[in-house]
C-alpha cells in the first residue's frame, strides 16, 4: 500500500467516527498514534492527530483508488463496561482528497 501511495498519508489508527450529516453520508473523525506522512513510498515521520470530515460518497466511490486484497481484524475498543473479544475485518483503502479539518 505504502509504494501505492506514493506521498501523502497513511492513517492506521482511528480515534473515533460519528456521523456529522446523516443524509449526505457525512462522517467526522479523528486520527490517532500510528499515522504517518510517506514521501516516495517509504515512511517519513508520524503525524499529528488530524480530524476530519468527508462524506461516505467520495471516500467509498469517486475518490476511492483500490481496495487491499486481504482484509485485516480492526478489534474492537469498546471495553468501558465490559471486555469485548470481537471486532471487524476490513481491507485497507487507498483514497485521495479525503477532507481534514482544523
Amino acid at each position: 500500500m505504502l509504494k501505492s501511495l506514493d506521498r501523502g498519508l497513511y492513517i492506521s489508527n482511528l480515534h473515533y467516527l460519528n456521523w456529522s450529516d446523516r443524509p449526505a453520508g457525512r462522517i467526522t473523525g479523528m486520527t490517532r498514534y500510528a499515522c504517518f506522512w510517506v514521501e516516495g513510498g517509504e515512511i517519513v515521520a508520524p503525524i499529528e492527530d488530524l480530524r476530519f470530515d468527508d462524506s461516505l460518497f467520495n471516500f467509498w466511490g469517486e475518490n476511492l483508488i483500490a481496495l487491499t486484497a486481504q482484509p485485516e481484524l480492526v478489534p474492537a475498543v469498546d471495553t468501558y463496561d465490559y471486555r469485548d473479544l470481537g471486532g471487524t475485518w476490513t481491507p485497507g483503502a487507498l483514497v485521495e482528497d479525503l477532507i481534514y479539518t482544523l
